[in-house]
């Protein structure tokens, strides 16, 4: 069924014109026997073409199409992937191609590219991560084409079109110059003022009555708005004038946002001047006064979040859909069955199936205002069943629109970094160039870099420039500088002037001595050297070799999948490759890997110093340390740990007299008959204050610097924790005079309220509360694009609804700022019921604002969310893999006590833990920690090399 048909052999008896179209071709060190009937298959291909010219054309002409040739062995040599290559082979053998798992995508585009392939042989199960590869270059192409020509000045420009050049950058591109940044932050502002002033001009006490006796908004607030309009104009207009294309520009969604944010007070402003009075112009004006609102959208154009979020739902449409749709026939549904069980109460709500369609909504979306609830049994089974399939209706689509947001925010960000990245790049080319030929020193053009090499995507896209042969005919040169190397039993045979690319590795140290040095200093290149085959052998991984070869043959390193980071960082700084050579798809993982290295490094640093005892130390030196110890360190001793947990009882127990003093039964009156704390749970406080207050100075007196701790943020809480007790302590001693003024008695309030602080002593000693904390601090970023969705929605969503209950006589919405309660609380989906719509539009704007508040918030939450879990992940490895270590370090101390009756006298001075302190000082007076030591020292008794080609 899936047989495809075999034309390999014309002739299988191996005749003579069988053997005249075998070729041999050397891929990357593997050797592969092809034959031309298969390869002439596709005959576009570079392998076609290269067994058509095999028999009649001359060696020159063969060196174009490989990288050499050997015309003894007649064999063709190509420095590529050899394991793209036998996926490549596979379009010849069975008429299709599929990558395989490890293979960078955008590597074997290049791949490809250089053989000849078109993309169109890829299987459908591949061609999708090649497509995404190709939108992805094409967007970083695009964005550094914008980059560069905010960069460069086309000589061939007219002064007119130059100064439209200049405002166009100076309107729309922020980051061509300071003045375009300045124009930016300022638009930013006048935004901001006139959402403001929007909603400030709402409030009643603010508004002031015309001659007839309307309210209107304060003169003020309407020079200020007036001002907004202005520039708003001015910039709608310099944009429109500096514009290539008008058409686009007025019918781009953006400029229509602009002009609807400025078209209201113009014509109000008409109206306003001829007096009209008829009721439909004043509806009218009410319209256009809504419009206003459509402001809050130029946002989009300053901040990258709200277009990464407008993206978003672009590409969520269809899931969008599916949301409204089940919404739709759930509302359908439950109304319907309501009102049918509804329907014999005598004080039935539920009037009619559209009028239920309200209560749908707000029981699906779990709001519940409280305007109108069922009564009957069966109805509130019916709402029973609506809260549940509403919450799955709405949770289902809402987690692909996630993951399309996940996507569109990562890409975002990593667009950005890329195109930074090849502009630096670009800018280092050029300055090389610039060194070897001063009449290259300019930047290039935006159109030569565009059709340059970096971006063409024809066939120099991926090209790297061959110098591997200056003699291609085989000469007797290039055969002295062939060296074979034996990496964990896979066989690669290397040339010199390949490897002398990059001549501080090791490889081309070893091609260089392995013609004039004895054999001893062979072998200390490498693991073992055969003088008979001149094959040298290394006892490493064969497949990290093979991303290692990858520098010399393309000019960077990709890690495949698969590989441990560290173990790559090690396969590496053995080779004598700098980490500068990684591409930058890979070069985040070790950066990771270094990281967390580094930490744990550090982690095992502080046990050992919790271990060992300084003999240099004075006696108050050490009864310093022993002080920070025993408050600080709870794993260092029985002592410190019973510390720790009464502290931690303390906490709780003063958290628990908080509570229960503000219990009306448990409080007693004084002589003046007020309400006070009753004093059991005053001798309580005051005991746990004391508690508190001998811990924080015992920690102050035992810090090696006062400052840091004093400034130190868990500090600072300690300090509020205990400071109130005090003052109000002073207060009352001051007498009943003072303690009587009103100010007095708001700031003791005030001082009781910081109470409150001491909870968050409970991060001291809860890892799961540094946790959340370090969490949340990398995702300050992701909580800013949380609170940015939810103003948004909430200053666009109250605004409506003011606007549309404004018609209604017993309205609730008095003003745009006291508006923000209710959308704030129809948002988050909470609908205590003190608030809400009464009018069919202001419910259908409440609806709307539940599924997009839903929405604005989740999408935000899955980055957090992956933040927390990767801390939590990486605390918990940390702490597992520093206390591997120390057990390894004390394994190592045991060993060598047996070997050095020295070391063992040392040894057994302690216990036999793994913790114990003699074997672990015994480890490190060896000076060597494997984790704080040098990593770079894998292999004994072998010469370290770094490399880094300038």
């Amino acid at each position: 069924m899936w047989e495809f048909p075999r034309t390999r052999y014309v002739d299988c008896n191996g005749s003579e014109a069988s053997e005249e179209t075998e070729i041999a071709v050397n891929i990357g060190g593997v050797k592969h026997i092809l034959y031309g009937d298969v390869l002439k298959q596709y005959p576009e291909s570079r392998l076609a073409e290269l067994v058509n010219r095999a028999m009649d054309s001359t060696q020159e002409d063969l060196c174009a199409l490989c990288d050499d040739y050997d015309d003894s062995k007649r064999e063709f040599y190509f420095d590529r992937d050899p394991e793209a290559f036998k996926c490549i082979l596979e379009l010849y053998n069975h008429g299709e191609i599929h990558i395989k798992r490890g293979i960078c995508p955008m590597r074997f585009m290049r791949e490809m590219d250089f053989w000849g392939i078109d993309a169109e042989y890829l299987d459908e199960c591949c061609i999708s991560s090649l497509n995404e590869v190709q939108i992805e270059l094409e967007e970083i192409a695009e964005k550094v084409k914008n980059i560069l020509d905010d960069l460069e000045d086309d000589a061939t420009l007219t002064r007119a079109q130059r100064c439209q050049v200049f405002l166009l950058k100076l309107m729309d591109k922020p980051e061509s110059s300071l003045a375009a940044r300045i124009i930016a932050v300022a638009s930013f502002a006048f935004i901001l003022l006139s959402s403001v002033v929007l909603c400030i001009g709402t409030i009643p006490e603010l508004q002031v009555k015309d001659g007839k006796g309307n309210l209107m908004e304060h003169p003020i607030l309407e020079s200020i708005e007036t001002a907004c309009i202005i520039w708003f104009t001015l910039e709608y207009i310099l944009r429109f004038v500096s514009s290539s294309n008008k058409l686009c520009f007025v019918f781009s969604f953006m400029n229509i946002v602009d002009f609807l944010a400025i078209v209201p007070f113009y014509v109000v402003l008409i109206l306003g001047a001829a007096e009209m009075e008829l009721a439909s112009v004043q509806q009218a004006v009410q319209a256009l006064r809504i419009l206003r609102i459509a402001r809050i959208f130029k946002l989009v154009r300053h901040s990258s979040g709200l277009q990464a979020l407008a993206v978003a739902l672009k590409k969520s449409m269809k899931q969008l859909s599916l949301m409204f749709t089940y919404m739709s026939v759930g509302i359908f549904l439950f109304s319907a069955l309501e009102y049918t069980m509804e329907e014999s109460h005598p004080e039935t709500m539920f009037t009619s199936i559209p009028q239920s369609f309200w209560w749908a909504i707000i029981a699906m979306t779990t709001v519940g205002y409280g305007d109108i609830y069922p009564k009957t049994t069966l109805g509130k089974c019916n709402a029973a069943a609506s809260f549940l399939c509403g919450i799955v209706a709405i949770a289902l689509p809402v987690h692909l629109i996630i993951n399309n947001f996940v996507i569109v925010y990562n890409k975002q960000r990593a667009l950005e970094k890329t195109a930074k990245h090849e502009i630096e790049l670009m800018a280092l080319r050029v300055k090389e160039e610039a060194q070897e030929r001063p009449e290259a020193a300019k930047m290039p053009s935006q159109a030569s870099v565009v059709n340059s090499s970096v971006w063409d995507s024809a066939g120099d896209m991926w090209e790297f420039p061959r110098t591997r042969y200056a003699d291609c005919n085989g000469s007797e040169a290039s055969e002295e500088t062939e060296i074979a190397v034996n990496i964990g039993g896979v066989k690669h045979i290397l040339y010199g002037d390949v490897l002398n690319r990059y001549p501080e590795t090791r490889l081309a140290e070893l091609v260089n001595r392995a013609t004039d040095s004895t054999q001893d200093v062979l072998c200390a290149l490498c693991d073992d050297y055969d003088d008979s085959k001149r094959e040298f052998y290394f006892d490493r991984d064969p497949e990290a070799f093979k991303c290692i070869l990858e520098l010399y043959y393309y000019g960077e390193i990709h890690m495949k999948r698969g590989i441990c980071p560290m173990c790559f960082m090690k396969e590496m700084d053995y080779w004598g490759i700098d980490a500068e050579y990684l591409d930058e798809c890979c070069i985040s993982s070790l950066n990771e890997v270094q990281t967390e290295l580094e930490e744990i490094a550090e982690k095992v640093k502080n046990i050992l110093d919790d271990l060992e005892d300084d003999a240099t130390l004075t006696r108050a030196q050490r009864c310093q340390a022993f002080l920070w110890k025993l408050m600080e360190k709870p794993e260092s001793s029985l002592a410190a740990r019973v510390i720790a947990v009464v502290s931690f009882a303390f906490i709780l127990l003063s958290s628990v007299v908080m509570c229960m003093s503000t219990i009306p039964e448990l409080q007693v009156e004084d002589a003046e008959g007020n309400l006070v704390e009753h004093p059991t749970l005053e001798s309580i406080e005051t005991a746990c204050i004391i508690w508190f207050t001998a811990e924080y100075i015992l920690r102050f007196l035992s810090s090696s610097n006062q400052v840091r701790f004093v400034f130190s943020f868990m500090n600072i809480i300690d300090f509020l924790a205990i400071m109130p007790f005090y003052v109000v302590l002073i207060l009352t001693h001051l007498g009943t005079a003072v303690m009587e003024l009103a100010n007095v008695q708001q700031a003791v309030q005030a001082l009781r309220i910081m109470r409150i602080a001491r909870i968050f002593k409970l991060a001291r000693h809860s890892s799961g509360l540094q946790t959340l904390t370090f969490a949340l601090k990398s995702s300050l970023k992701e909580l800013g694009l949380l609170l940015m969705y939810m103003s948004v929605g909430i200053f666009l969503f109250s605004a409506l609804g003011y606007t549309l209950e404004q018609s209604h006589p017993e309205t609730m919405f008095t003003s745009i700022p006291q508006s923000f309660w209710w959308a704030i609380i129809t948002m988050t989906t909470v609908g205590y019921g003190d608030i809400y719509p009464k009018t069919t539009l202001g419910k259908c704007n409440a609806a709307v604002s539940f599924l997009c508040g839903v929405i604005a918030i989740a999408l935000p939450i899955h980055p957090i969310i992956n933040n927390f879990v990767i801390v939590y992940s990486k605390q918990r490895v940390l702490e597992t893999a520093a206390k591997h270590e120390i057990e390894l370090m004390a394994l190592r101390a045991r060993e060598k006590a047996q070997e050095c009756p020295e070391a063992e006298r040392t040894a057994s001075g302690g216990s036999s833990s793994v913790w114990d302190s003699a074997a672990v000082s015994a480890s490190q007076s060896d000076t060597y920690i494997p984790l704080l030591g040098d990593t770079t020292n894998v292999s004994k008794d072998q010469p370290t090399h770094k490399c880094k080609n300038n």
